[in-house]
């Protein structure tokens, strides 16, 4: 079972690695331009632990699905 704070370190994570991917002159352009369209769309660190901060207030019956702390545990 992956916990919330797993999740959202995940998340952030793919995050830094699609910004890697983007620059890196090595890769084909057709794929730095892939993970710039992606970037476009996806969540910054911060909106990614706003979630978290949100999902933990919630009244969730499973409990939260993202957290507002991604210190490594």
């Amino acid at each position: 079972m992956t916990l919330p704070h797993e999740r959202t370190r995940s998340l952030i994570q793919a995050r830094e690695l699609l910004q890697e991917l983007s620059k890196d002159s090595a890769l084909a352009e057709t794929i730095r331009k892939q993970a710039k369209a992606v970037l476009r769309h996806y969540p910054s660190k911060e909106e990614v632990l706003q979630i978290g901060k949100r999902d933990e207030m919630a009244d969730n019956v499973f409990g939260p699905l993202l957290s507002s702390d991604v210190e490594y545990r």
